[in-house]
């Protein structure tokens, strides 16, 4: 009797943990979940609220550690505490215990999104962009509105394989989930600029030596000369592409070091579809 009053109230103790958690009251969530850990140490949904708390509220990301495994002492099989303690030990630097969590989360519940996403990224770390490929578009098949996935898959379409095209279009995916999406709003602009710039494959100016290019941090071909003309840098040129897909390099708006007019075009051959 007095063990069923205990966890009747630890339970109610979980119910007001979570009413704060959902005003983002921290302190007063962590609090009412701790206490339902004393009195129902069993109750597995106290130690995860309680960790949760600790980890996105309060930052004391060792409690939430300690808290999650306790989690997982009252029930091994609780997914959401295998997946966010992996999102914890990835971050202390644990990245085989981080993508055991996330694997085990799976082998729990396979039509859980949030772990294929986060097994995503961090395969993508690893340098397997196929396997993390599979893993974003496996979340995003169980649950198309993770924006978590779409932003990982466009980072990888267009950062790891050159497919601006199809990291634009996960992009503006996450901005109709979420107008406000940060990542997606600060990225979105540098991917349509790499939109605008031919592959190095597929450039062959009008002349030898007519063209040269450069590769900044982000990937994006930037003019460097042009005709062998001195005093002409990529402040000068725009880069553009019409809408038949042939890449040009136009409009010089410097007439510097050139005879008039002023504007030269240099054309370059279609996309080679690499």
């Amino acid at each position: 009797m007095i063990e069923e009053t205990r966890h009747a109230s630890a339970e109610a103790e979980v119910a007001q943990g979570s009413a704060f958690r959902e005003k983002k009251a921290w302190d007063e969530s962590a609090a009412a979940f701790r206490r339902a850990t004393v009195l129902d140490p069993a109750l597995a949904e106290g130690f995860y609220g309680l960790g949760y708390a600790l980890q996105v509220g309060l930052e004391d990301f060792d409690g939430a550690i300690a808290a999650y495994r306790q989690a997982l002492v009252a029930d091994p099989l609780y997914a959401k505490v295998h997946n966010n303690l992996g999102n914890l030990l990835k971050d202390k630097g644990d990245v085989d215990g981080a993508q055991a969590g996330y694997l085990k989360a799976i082998e729990i519940d396979p039509h859980y999104a949030m772990p294929h996403s986060n097994l995503g990224g961090l395969l993508k770390n690893k340098g397997d962009v196929d396997g993390a490929h599979a893993e974003y578009l496996k979340a995003i098949e169980i649950d198309p509105r993770l924006a978590n996935a779409h932003v990982g898959l466009a980072i990888l379409l267009g950062w790891e394989r050159g497919d601006w095209a199809g990291a634009e279009k996960e992009f503006l995916r996450v901005l109709e989930i979420d107008p406000a999406h940060a990542q997606a709003k600060q990225l979105l602009p540098v991917v349509r600029k790499n939109m605008l710039v031919p592959r190095p494959c597929c450039l062959q100016p009008s002349r030898p030596g007519s063209l040269a290019l450069e590769e900044d941090m982000f990937g994006i071909l930037t003019v460097d000369a042009l005709g062998g003309q001195a005093g002409i840098d990529a402040r000068d040129i725009e880069q553009l592409r019409d809408a038949g897909g042939v890449h040009t390099v136009a409009t010089v708006r410097s007439a510097r070091a050139l005879r008039p007019p002023p504007h030269r075009a240099v054309r370059l051959a279609p996309p080679c579809g690499c």
